[in-house]
């Protein structure tokens, strides 16, 4: 599979930002140096994770504060109970480049916000 380029590699770490490629709408990372990608949506109810807040290598959503380890995209608390997707990324000629197509088929169906 090929990677798609994302963002020019001059975040600091613990800055994050967004990005939509291939219909997946992601968020990028600077942990620690390493960049790290997921998708930008939280497994409980759909809400952007990129206006949540980073501690770490962990990220919690806004909205219900379901917690997730960028890393792994391990549900690391409630109320969400599943992963979220994780993206292969590294740093070519100055730029971040995700590996997009290797989870395609394990994407999740999308609903609307739960109540």
């Amino acid at each position: 599979m090929d990677y798609v380029r994302a963002i020019e590699a001059s975040l600091t770490p613990g800055d994050h930002t967004t990005f939509k490629a291939k219909g997946w709408d992601l968020l990028v990372v600077n942990v620690d140096g390493d960049y790290l990608v997921v998708e930008n949506s939280c497994t409980h109810a759909n809400a952007e994770l990129s206006k949540g807040r980073l501690d770490g290598n962990e990220i919690t959503c806004a909205e219900h504060g379901a917690t997730f380890d960028l890393r792994s995209g391990a549900c690391t608390g409630p109320p969400a109970t599943q992963s979220i997707p994780r993206f292969d990324a590294r740093v070519k000629d100055g730029f971040v480049e995700v590996k997009i197509d290797k989870i395609k088929a394990t994407r999740r169906p999308k609903f609307g916000p739960m109540n």
